[in-house]
């Protein structure tokens, strides 16, 4: 597997084997690299794999050292690279795990980290599990909340997902489901997919201060105001720098919308705590619009993954008709013409027209109507309804993105984005 290439290996501790090699492991998406991150983790006793660029570039094997010695370990190990290197297929064997890739797993200092859940490679840490719910942390999301977007845009269309929250601060997920519908392995997948579909930025997003920094210039305003006159310069100027935001909605309100509002009322109230040298009261102020405004922000949020839930949400997987048999396959796969099949209790997977079969249709989230409505053939059902009766053989139009709640799901994700 790997001819002619330094490789040096270290024991600095019980439950971890260093592997140095910089052409081995100078870029994790290589192919060498890959190869070994799949035949590690086929040995059942390698928990996580680390990754970390520099001179030389090497790979931390952890595995639980109450199980296996680092003798035993490398001998596994070592068994499965010569079979590797025996072997003449490149493609993944013998149960191999396919790698994600490193962008997956990066965090800011350029360490990559994967981990193993059931079969799965993944750069997501398991930390709280139980049925219908599960926590996980991933360190790629840390101040990249373009990414922990990406995620929910692509949670909010999956079937089985009931809540989720993700959270750029901690690099953290907290995901609750239907496990009749989904499970741990799936999610897991799913948010593998998301991340490496979505575009990492190269920076960090700028840390969210002004609430902490309202919190912290209560107090200096106090000693300020009370016991010590010489801190109101600092503490004044404390006050002023976090009264922006007011002054910047104020400033928009009076130039763009051409109105007073409640904004252009607390700048002024600022303005008079500043030059009274009322600091406590008006840091007091400073910090009740602060959290005022981090409450709108959270219920704005919440509102946004409710109203966007209502629509959009599809099967991951559909029962396609071929040859008069019924096959599970990912809702990715249809074609247009495809003929799809529908059981009482199911959410319709596509648009298109029955082609055979009677059903009673649940679609009051697209049309309003307060009953089922009853479709035979001939007539046109939508994605994201639900089959309330009967069993219907569906002619695919239009699945994922291009069906009718796909779309008005984008449009209202667009409109809450443009909003903000």
């Amino acid at each position: 597997m790997i001819p002619n290439i330094d490789v040096k290996v270290l024991l600095p501790e019980d439950g971890v084997i260093r592997v140095e090699s910089s052409q081995l492991f100078g870029e994790p998406d290589g192919a060498l690299c890959r190869r070994f991150v799949e035949r590690a983790f086929l040995a059942p006793e390698i928990d996580g794999v680390v990754i970390a660029l520099g001179s030389p570039s090497a790979i931390e094997l952890r595995f639980d050292a109450t199980q296996r010695g680092q003798r035993q370990v490398l001998e596994h190990l070592a068994e499965l690279l010569i079979a590797d290197d025996r072997s003449h297929e490149r493609a993944p064997c013998n149960g191999a795990a396919e790698v994600p890739p490193a962008a997956t797993a990066r965090d800011r200092r350029g360490v990559v980290r994967y981990h193993r859940y059931a079969r799965r490679i993944t750069g997501w840490r398991v930390t709280c599990e139980r049925v219908g719910m599960i926590k996980l942390e991933n360190p790629v999301l840390y101040r990249k909340a373009v990414l922990c977007e990406a995620i929910e845009r692509e949670l909010m269309s999956v079937l089985g997902v009931d809540r989720y929250e993700t959270n750029s601060r901690n690099g953290r997920a907290k995901i609750e489901y239907d496990p009749r519908q989904l499970g741990p392995a799936q999610i897991i997948e799913i948010l593998d997919g998301a991340l490496a579909n979505a575009e990492h930025p190269a920076e960090l997003d700028k840390p969210e201060l002004e609430l902490a920094l309202c919190t912290a210039s209560i107090p200096l305003a106090a000693i300020a105001q009370f016991a010590m006159p010489g801190l109101l310069p600092i503490s004044a100027a404390l006050f002023a720098y976090t009264s922006f935001p007011s002054f910047r909605r104020a400033y928009q309100v009076l130039t763009k919308e051409r109105r007073l509002g409640v904004d252009v009322l607390d700048s002024i109230v600022v303005l008079g705590c500043l030059a009274s040298l009322q600091v406590f009261p008006g840091a007091i102020l400073a910090w009740c619009l602060a959290f005022g405004r981090f409450l709108v922000r959270r219920t704005e949020d919440s509102s946004k993954k409710l109203l966007l839930g209502a629509f959009g949400k599809q099967p991951r997987y559909v029962w396609l008709v071929q040859d008069d048999i019924e096959i599970r396959v990912p809702l990715d796969r249809l074609e247009k013409g495809d003929v799809v099949v529908v059981h009482t209790g199911e959410v319709v997977p596509v648009d298109g027209v029955i082609v055979d079969g009677l059903a009673m249709i649940d679609q009051h989230a697209l049309t309003g109507e307060a009953t089922p409505a009853e479709k035979g053939v001939g007539d046109r059902v939508f994605a994201s309804t639900i089959m309330v009766a009967g069993k219907m053989y569906v002619a695919v139009e239009k699945s994922g993105s291009d069906t009718a709640t796909a779309q008005i799901a984008q449009i209202l994700n667009d409109t809450a984005v443009a909003s903000n």
